[in-house]
């Protein structure tokens, strides 16, 4: 078996700096917009697609203040109940 059989696993002439540059100005000149362009339209298409699937909003109206009003009197109970749960387990404690 010769050497010559077999390409070498690292390319024999390494891009120079400027050529590099050049690669890089490419993909950020050229191959950038055309892409964001192409993965906008992906991603338009995903979220119309999505919001399809998504069920219409009801026509639910917001809580009323009388709502609100029973809200705040449930918590403020429910803290009231474990203010005096806990005043009562701190004196037999």
């Amino acid at each position: 078996m010769l050497i010559q059989d077999h390409p070498p696993k690292f390319p024999t002439r390494m891009p120079t700096p400027e050529q590099i540059r050049e690669a890089v100005e490419h993909g950020i000149n050229e191959s950038l917009p055309e892409f964001m362009v192409e993965m906008e339209s992906i991603l338009t298409q995903q979220t119309n697609e999505i919001k399809a699937l998504l069920p219409a909003p009801d026509g639910n109206s917001p809580p009323t203040f009388k709502s609100g009003v029973w809200i705040g009197i449930a918590i403020g109970g429910a803290l009231f109940i474990g203010l005096l749960a806990g005043l009562l387990v701190g004196t037999l404690v």
